[in-house]
């Protein structure tokens, strides 16, 4: 089965402003995302290069690479 994909437009927004609130937890205005749906941000873990050549298939672009740290402390005594 092919994935259908297809590019957002104007009246999804209420659909992704349901997706934010009730998925992603927050509450994003919709007079914004109207504002922003001239593109998608999209973030994947650096070791997914298949999802990756899937991304720059379907028309994604960017090379950025990104890097968490992360430093856990023990807990005073």
């Amino acid at each position: 089965m092919e994935p259908l994909i297809r590019e957002c437009r104007m009246e999804d927004a209420e659909f992704i402003c349901e997706l934010n609130r009730n998925e992603m937890g927050y509450d994003f205005p919709l007079e914004q995302t109207k504002q922003q749906l001239s593109g998608v941000r999209l973030v994947s873990g650096a070791s997914r290069t298949g999802a990756h050549e899937f991304y720059r298939c379907c028309g994604y672009g960017g090379e950025k690479e990104q890097v968490n740290f992360k430093k856990f402390f023990n807990a005073p005594e």
